[in-house]
């Protein structure tokens, strides 16, 4: 997808691009950081303070870096990576590439194992921030006061936790949109499933995840938790009517995994113009125009024979969406 193509996108606004990855935000992102602002009040004036800038700026930065970790990796095995778009539960990185199953685990992977680094740098801001805090040097993850004379304190540790969170989220979460439910499903594929089998895995699997969340999210009263829970089970019933619809390999999880893929429909060896996943509320809907790959209905163009030869030989670029998540 080109810029000018991502630009069509309502509701979203430019931030620029990095490593020629543009970048934009959509405006419902502010909805929710005024909301969790606003719900911090009670706290205190640094407290809001602290809210702001990690559900903010810090964390549309990170969701940034796990989105590039996924561009760069598709692009280090010969894919594309076409643009970004920042929403209010994380991220979503449009990128395609055609290559084995490791490599695609690998490429999805690559978005939480960006946090690994980032937790490493945080950790060392943290001994000269827990040390002026505390005076000691030997540090913990322990919330100190959310005041004047801890705030950097504080802000560090919240980011740990956060870049920890988001990690353990996204790879230990077999729940697909999220990076672990991919990597479930191709894991699957490889060890000699059928793309059908996979997909009712992932089904069997996310249903009840996303129902836990939801109530975990009840519980606790924490409306991002709620949303992703939702997010989910839309998600999954979406994989649902492709099982249903026998249209698995049109569906934006197999679309880069579908091997064996021939002739200019196919969109391999130069024939319809590559395949692109839009976010929009119908883009995963059987008979919806979810897509931009040669023709007008359905998801895309027409499927392609099963996996064969552990060879990922799917669409061409734009043919996969990946979600950051923040919970």
């Amino acid at each position: 997808m080109q810029w000018n193509e991502f630009s069509k996108f309502p509701w979203s606004i430019p931030l620029g691009s990095v490593l020629k990855i543009p970048i934009r935000l959509h405006v419902t992102f502010f909805i929710l950081w005024i909301a969790q602002t606003l719900g911090s009040i009670y706290y205190g004036t640094w407290y809001v303070i602290l809210s702001l800038i990690v559900m903010g700026p810090l964390l549309l930065l990170t969701i940034v870096v796990h989105e590039l970790g996924h561009c760069l990796a598709a692009r280090s095995i010969g894919g594309t990576a076409e643009s970004i778009l920042l929403w209010p539960l994380g991220g979503l990185a449009y990128i395609g590439y055609n290559t084995t199953y490791s490599k695609a685990v690998w490429v999805a992977a690559a978005g939480p194992l960006t946090h690994i680094p980032m937790v490493a740098i945080w950790v060392a801001l943290l001994f000269p921030a827990y040390h002026a805090s505390t005076g000691s040097w030997h540090i913990t993850l322990h919330q100190p006061p959310v005041d004047q004379s801890h705030f950097g304190h504080a802000l560090i540790v919240w980011a740990i936790l956060l870049n920890i969170g988001l990690f353990a989220f996204n790879i230990l979460v077999p729940a697909y949109p999220l990076d672990g439910g991919r990597i479930l499903a191709i894991t699957l594929m490889a060890m000699g499933a059928s793309m059908r089998m996979a997909a009712i895995a992932t089904v069997a699997i996310a249903t009840p995840v996303a129902v836990g969340l939801f109530v975990l999210g009840i519980v606790v009263f924490q409306m991002v938790t709620i949303l992703v829970a939702v997010f989910i089970l839309y998600s999954t019933f979406q994989l649902f009517m492709a099982i249903r619809h026998d249209k698995l390999s049109e569906h934006p999880l197999f679309a880069s995994v579908s091997a064996g893929g021939a002739g200019p429909a196919a969109g391999v060896g130069g024939g319809a113009p590559a395949h692109t996943t839009r976010i929009l509320p119908n883009w995963m809907y059987p008979g919806s125009q979810a897509s931009k790959s040669g023709t007008a209905g359905g998801f895309g163009t027409p499927g392609y024979p099963g996996p064969s030869s552990g060879m990922v030989t799917g669409r061409q670029p734009g043919s996969a969406y990946y979600v950051g998540n923040a919970v």
